[in-house]
C-alpha cells in the first residue's frame, strides 16, 4: 500500500453536459415548506409541538368550562400571606401579625377552605392587577384595609 502512487494518470475527467449540471431535480421550498419538513422529521420537536397546542386549546376552552366566573373579584382577599393548604409550615400557613397579634388571614377574610390548595393571593393578585387596566368599572382600592374583625 505504501508503495502505491497516485498520479494523474489514475483519473478521467467525467464528461457532464452544461445543461445537466444546470437542472433542478426536485421542486424548490419555500422557507416555511422546509421549516414544517425539518420539523416533522423532528419526533421531539413533534411531541413538544402537540404538548403545546393541547395547552393553548385547554387554556381556551378553560374559559368556558370554569366553575368560578373569572371576573369575580374578592377584594378582600388582596395582600394575603401565602398559604399551602393546612400544612403548619411557618410563613405558608396564611398568619400574618395584625393589631399585635398572630391571626389567620384567611378565617379573618372569610375565605372558603373549599379552595384547596390554591393560594387565594395570587387569585386576588391576579383579579387586582386585571382590573387595574379594565378601568373604573373594577375598582380595586375601594375597600379599607386591614379590614374588621366582625
Amino acid at each position: 500500500m505504501a508503495d502505491y502512487k497516485i498520479n494523474a494518470d489514475s483519473f478521467k475527467f467525467a464528461h457532464v453536459e452544461k445543461e445537466a449540471q444546470e437542472h433542478i431535480a426536485t421542486p424548490s421550498l419555500t422557507f416555511t415548506q422546509d421549516a414544517m419538513r425539518r420539523l416533522r422529521k423532528n419526533k421531539v420537536a413533534m411531541i413538544s409541538l402537540w404538548i403545546i397546542i393541547i395547552m393553548i386549546v385547554l387554556s381556551v376552552l378553560s374559559i368556558w368550562f370554569s366553575p368560578r366566573n373569572p371576573m369575580t373579584q374578592h377584594l378582600n382577599w388582596n395582600n394575603l400571606p401565602p398559604k399551602l393548604g393546612n400544612l403548619n409550615i411557618p410563613g405558608f400557613n396564611g398568619h400574618a401579625m395584625y393589631q399585635g397579634k398572630m391571626v389567620d388571614m384567611y378565617k379573618m377574610n372569610h375565605v372558603p377552605t373549599e379552595l384547596g390548595l390554591r393560594s387565594a393571593r395570587i387569585v386576588s393578585a391576579a383579579t387586582c392587577s386585571a382590573a387595574s387596566w379594565l378601568g373604573p368599572r373594577f375598582p380595586c382600592s375601594s375597600r379599607s384595609w386591614p379590614p374588621s374583625l366582625t
